[in-house]
């Protein structure tokens, strides 16, 4: 049965979008990205059919990126900032205008990889590293809707990540794959391999096997300006993957994986996010692991029964040795941070969530339920001549404990109007840790419901819309830290509450201009209230990362994804406007990024097996930062690539691809931080796949 209120030509044309995931060809049929599969919101739909803003990013789009960090793989997502995207470490993420660089935005975004929630919060570190050559495909979902299934308070967005599978590599007949893989970037020398290797054994048993070396060194801003850091990076990554099927029909898998980024450096600035030269340098090893657990049942189809079930653990640490003296603004040298120093998070994760497709009891719809726990511990150990202290109450220790369930419902009240209720209740605790004087933290219940709808009004014309409430609990950090981190007894903090109202249209045109061609259009318009505002920004008087409480703040705008796609040319465009505003001063908020939007356009010889492609990026001028530093003005950033992955013959599997970034050199500041991000820079990309 093919689920309700979709088109059967739109499922072919996503059918042929999957095979080329598969084929090294680049001859298909016209589909585009906003055809694109989304799995993250219940049932499988096409990203253009959602009732909410998100788009897909697929293994094909990550390779050809040719991208060694996350926030390189996010750039081409309308509504989404990544805070100095070119560091390997120091990333932080912003979306509509929710996310800064000091911001302990933890649980206003939630970020996942294979459903593990993966979120890091360090001084001056950032918030999530790890080698996105592991991935296969990341979705992001713009707003608060996305808190039904993912968790209370997600009011920015979900950014959810999936790894690599053996079946991605296993050709049909084959029980042995693999790929192998190696880029090299002029702009610092650096280079980065990998190596995979899918095996299936017998029938029901598949393994993956992936191994990843890269060497970065520090690279030069545009115009040839200063480097922006010194010291090499070493990474280290790897993921396992075994799966094993078996039951009636083949209904039951079992599947055990765990991945691993680690990154090792010497004599790095201590301030990742700014590079700060005042600050101390230290040797760190950065490591970021999981390991998953999951067990899926579809019960031999019965409709009402398809459960998953997963365990998972996952370790953010960070070590850092042999720290420097740094001089006081008071003039004596100290060590702020002790001889050495760890931030870790240890956390825990179970989820058991079913899918009951009822559409022969009642009307058409299809059911999302389930419950899920997180455990986490936060420890930050640092190490003098004098001992061990625990923590600090810039940073302290705790542990926090969420509980929650879930229901959403997919429902098809018309032929062509499908209306997405939701409603999760999550209660979260947190429990200080060493160092904090009170025993006991706050607790309470987050409540967040969901109404959506989309309605294909014509043929060519989906309107959409919905209305998201969440509430958001305090962060280990808000809880514990500053004032509290001395007081006897811990206040209860106000939650955060978000009121998101967005809507918007969808066009679709087959055979527009020519035979096979394909034009998808989604625009969305969004305002989003946030009560009880709690902003970290950086005060300049006082040389301190500080809170500052709204009792009102809003974050509207505009966001717009355009692709085209035809047997020969293919283009795709963006567009993000986002403001916010503090209602408490009547005045602006820093972190929302200035307009900016870009457009590619390229041309696929297919009787070469040859793509080539050019792709622009916009700027509006971003003044509102006291810190004149922190300051950008217009600009636009320019880049070509040329992709040749023979289908056929001698080369078929191999892939090669070149590109320039930032053809002119262009000297651009990141705003909020005032890192320079890379110049020129030429890639080189070769691999194989067997």
């Amino acid at each position: 049965m093919l689920p309700h209120g979709y088109k059967p030509a739109l499922y072919a044309s996503v059918a042929a979008l999957a095979l080329t995931q598969i084929t090294p060809s680049f001859a298909q049929e016209a589909t585009t990205k906003l055809e694109d599969i989304v799995l993250s919101l219940g049932k499988e739909k096409v990203a253009i059919e959602t009732p909410m803003a998100v788009t897909v990013i697929s293994q094909e789009e990550i390779d050809a990126e040719q991208a060694t960090t996350i926030g390189e793989v996010l750039e081409n997502v309308p509504g989404v900032a990544t805070i100095n995207p070119d560091a390997p470490l120091g990333q932080s993420f912003n979306i509509r205008g929710i996310g800064a660089a000091l911001a302990a935005d933890e649980n206003r975004m939630i970020l996942q990889v294979d459903g593990v929630k993966k979120f890091f919060e360090q001084y001056r570190m950032g918030s999530f590293f790890a080698d996105p050559e592991l991935y296969k495909s990341v979705e992001v979902l713009r707003g608060p809707a996305g808190s039904t299934l993912y968790g209370a308070g997600a009011m920015a967005g979900v950014i959810a990540i999936e790894t690599k599978d053996a079946s991605d590599f296993l050709e049909d007949g084959k029980s042995i794959g693999g790929r192998i893989k190696g880029n090299w970037s002029s702009n610092g020398n650096s280079f980065n391999t990998s190596a995979l290797v899918a095996a299936k054994i017998g029938e029901d048993l598949e393994f993956l096997s992936s191994l990843n070396f890269g060497r970065q060194f520090a690279y030069k801003g545009g115009g040839d300006s200063v480097a922006a850091d010194e010291g090499a990076t070493n990474v280290y990554a790897g993921l396992a993957k075994l799966k094993y099927t078996f039951g009636e029909d083949k209904d039951q898998s079992l599947t055990a994986s765990y991945e691993r980024s680690q990154y090792n450096a010497d004599d790095q600035i201590y301030d990742r996010t700014q590079l700060l030269s005042g600050m101390a340098t230290a040797d760190r090893s950065a490591r970021n692991e999981s390991a998953v657990l999951k067990y899926e049942n579809s019960f031999n189809g019965n409709d009402l029964l398809d459960v998953s079930v997963q365990l998972a653990y996952s370790k953010e640490k960070t070590r850092q040795s042999d720290l420097k003296e740094i001089r006081h603004w008071r003039g004596h040298m100290y060590k702020p941070f002790g001889d050495e120093t760890e931030y870790a998070y240890t956390t825990w994760q179970g989820k058991i969530e079913n899918r009951s497709d009822i559409t022969e009891l009642s009307m058409p719809a299809y059911l999302t339920y389930g419950l899920e726990f997180v455990e986490q511990e936060r420890l930050n150990p640092r190490y003098s001549a004098a001992g061990v202290a625990p923590g600090s109450s810039s940073h302290p220790e705790g542990e926090s404990l969420t509980l929650g369930t879930y229901a959403q419902a997919e429902i098809e009240v018309l032929p062509d109007l499908v209306l997405t209720p939701g409603v999760r209740l999550d209660y979260s605790s947190i429990t200080p840790g060493k160092g904090v004087k009170a025993k006991e933290g706050p607790s309470d219940v987050a409540f967040s419901p969901k109404l959506a709808a989309y309605y294909d009004l014509t043929d060519n014309l989906g309107l959409f819309g919905s209305f998201a409430h969440t509430e958001r609990m305090p962060s280990i950090d808000e809880a514990l830290g500053g004032a509290n981190y001395t007081a006897d007894s811990i206040s209860q903090i106000k939650k955060e509450t978000s009121d998101n109202i967005e809507g918007g249209v969808a066009l679709s045109f087959n055979d527009l201009w020519m035979e096979q061609d394909a034009l998808r259009v989604k625009t969305t318009v969004y305002h989003n209230t946030i009560r009880n505002h709690l902003v970290a920004y950086y005060d300049h008087a006082s040389n301190r990362a500080m809170f500052e409480h709204m009792n009102r703040a809003t974050y509207y705008g505009v966001e717009l994804e355009a692709s085209y796609n035809s047997p020969t040319i293919f283009a795709e465009a963006g567009l993000s406007y986002t403001k916010a505003k503090n209602h408490d001063k009547n005045l602006v908020i820093d972190s929302a990024p200035p307009l900016n939007g870009f457009v590619s356009v390229g041309y696929n010889f297919a009787e070469y097996d040859l793509r080539a492609k050019w792709r622009s990026k916009f700027f509006a001028a971003k003044t509102e930062f006291d810190n004149p530093d922190f300051k950008a003005g217009a600009y636009s950033l320019h880049s070509a690539s040329l992709d040749w992955k023979p289908s056929e013959g001698t080369f078929a599997g191999v892939e090669l691809r070149a590109s320039i970034d930032n053809i002119f050199d262009k000297k651009v500041v990141t705003p909020g931080t005032g890192r320079v991000l890379k110049g020129r820079e030429f890639k080189l990309t070769l691999a194989k796949q067997f």
